[in-house]
């Protein structure tokens, strides 16, 4: 049995997040990886799904919030 995997990676320099990426991976911090594998994979395994910063039903509960506070300042007599 194998053991060691070899994949290509292709990177399309004209697309500017991979070309950017394509730096990051050629100037990886050689003092704490052992290597390009090394580094490339700590940074796969790192790597977490973005996740939704506001939901929206949170976003729909300060909506609401806002116009109540609204409706409170314009029968306050403010307005």
């Amino acid at each position: 049995m194998e053991k060691r995997k070899r994949i290509d990676l292709r990177v399309r320099l004209e697309n500017s997040s991979e070309a950017e990426a394509l730096i990051k991976i050629q100037n990886y911090d050689k003092e704490k990886y052992n290597s390009m594998s090394d580094y490339i994979l700590h940074a796969v395994l790192a790597y977490a799904e973005p996740m939704e910063v506001c939901p929206e039903s949170f976003m729909e509960e300060l909506r609401m919030l806002m116009r109540e506070e609204l409706e409170l300042y314009r029968n306050s007599g403010f307005m």
